[in-house]
């Protein structure tokens, strides 16, 4: 390779971060869908170089998918102890998260229909999610089918959102009413 095409190649993937954090920033602060001109000139980039790095747009909805997965993660706690505290540390957990990536889930929205991607991530994270809440709430099996049904829908991304978008709860708020209801739900004082 001659050194002009390593100049050419180390600069390509430079813009392609470079236009994957631009994307990252505008959803963080609120731009559901950003253009492909509000991307270039947050990443100082031509549109022309969005396209070209990013024509199949699951390449970048992946990219920030991982960056997110990266910096949830770790906020993670595995739930431990008496069933009131693993329910607490539970939707304390997912609470943490759901704030972290409500932008991202809502931009995702506008584009599932047409994004393999997101559907298919999507449909992952409600299934990790569901996983979890059985594994760290096993006593939901003891209420039958319905009761992890219900603790789903109430642990669930979904009833977050509404719960502090339409019904204008702050955080806590919600925390605390997914909390209570989870705790009727299993019958525990």
């Amino acid at each position: 390779m001659a050194p002009a095409d390593d100049g050419r190649s180390l600069r390509g993937i430079r813009n392609r971060a470079r236009i994957a954090e631009a994307m990252f920033e505008l959803i963080a602060e609120g731009t559901l869908v950003p253009t492909a001109e509000q991307i270039a000139s947050r990443a100082q980039v031509s549109t022309r170089s969005v396209f070209r790095h990013y024509e199949d747009m699951d390449g970048l909805f992946a990219e920030i998918a991982r960056r997110l997965r990266d910096e949830t993660l770790p906020a993670l706690e595995t739930p431990a102890g008496p069933l009131v505290e693993r329910i607490r540390t539970l939707v304390s957990n997912r609470a943490r998260i759901f704030e972290r990536i409500a932008h991202f889930k809502r931009a995702g929205e506008t584009q599932r229909w047409r994004s393999p991607f997101l559907q298919q991530r999507h449909e992952a994270l409600a299934a990790e999610l569901r996983a979890a809440l059985v594994l760290y709430l096993p006593e939901l099996a003891e209420g039958g089918t319905h009761c992890i049904e219900l603790a789903d829908l109430l642990t669930s991304f979904e009833a977050w959102d509404r719960m502090r978008t339409l019904q204008g709860l702050e955080p806590g708020a919600a925390e605390a009413a997914i909390v209570s209801a989870l705790r009727q739900l299993l019958q525990v004082d």
